[in-house]
């Protein structure tokens, strides 16, 4: 997953630049992350979600990016209206989890979607592709 990395990191970086997102009036891109973590079912051979960890600190010394964790468990103090609303503040998400596709969707911003897992069948990449949706990565890039 080096090349996924170098090319990821540039990618994400244009698209954060001009292509993907357009945030004019701000000085900083709030990027909202919504990650799987470790799969631990698909073992460290075939879950790349470290990879994902080092990509993102690749992209955290991007000075023009702010970042906000998003986490999909529901609590008392965490509720689906505050899961909205968390998509409501980013400009961009990055997500690879299928839920964060379907919120990034549903609150109409704009998605790179990181499918972890080498040779995934599952619903991520499954919904990716019926999408036919262009920012995506691959475990097996």
């Amino acid at each position: 997953m080096a090349i996924l990395h170098h090319n990821a990191v540039h990618s994400i970086g244009h698209a954060t630049n001009k292509n993907l997102v357009q945030s004019p009036s701000k000085t900083k891109i709030k990027v909202g992350l919504v990650l799987r973590g470790y799969q631990e079912e698909y073992g460290p051979e075939n879950c790349k979600s470290q990879e994902v960890a080092d990509l993102l600190t690749a992209l955290k010394a991007r000075k023009h990016l702010e970042y906000l964790v998003i986490d999909h468990k529901l609590s008392e103090v965490e509720t689906s209206e505050h899961i909205f609303r968390a998509y409501e503040k980013c400009d961009l998400i990055i997500t690879t989890r299928f839920h964060g596709v379907i919120l990034s969707l549903k609150s109409k911003k704009p998605f790179l979607a990181i499918d972890q897992i080498i040779d995934s069948k599952g619903k991520l990449r499954k919904l990716i592709e019926t999408l036919k949706w262009p920012y995506v990565f691959y475990g097996e890039s």
